[in-house]
């Protein structure tokens, strides 16, 4: 699950100049699980739902877990908690994952706290 809060909406669409962010996660490379081993992803976006077809090594596909399109993705006061998936993919003990998040020059928002449990 990802959380985060505070009065914003989170989508895949452009920035907006003060109510939108867009988060990205990504397993890094980890030279210790190379080969047929390697869990590393694409930039995978967190408010897109995923898609079976287009797996999370591709940059841009989907990790939300879900099957609509129209869920709520605002991130307000009461938070956001999403459940994400990495379709085959899978995070080892001890690997590094990035979680990068964007947002216009503009935004007065702010993301107080963003919690990743696996």
């Amino acid at each position: 699950n990802t959380t985060a809060d505070e009065n914003t909406a989170m989508g895949y669409a452009a920035l907006g100049a003060n109510n939108r962010c867009n988060v990205e996660f990504k397993v890094a490379y980890d030279p210790n699980f190379s080969g047929a081993d390697d869990q590393s992803t694409g930039w995978t976006d967190v408010a897109k739902i995923f898609d079976g077809s287009d797996q999370p090594n591709n940059d841009g596909s989907g990790i939300r877990s879900g099957a609509s399109t129209g869920e709520d993705v605002s991130i307000d006061s009461n938070g956001l908690a999403l459940s994400l998936t990495l379709g085959t993919r899978r995070i080892k003990q001890n690997q590094y994952y990035i979680v990068k998040v964007s947002a216009h020059k503009n935004w007065t928002g702010y993301l107080s706290r963003i919690r990743v449990a696996y």
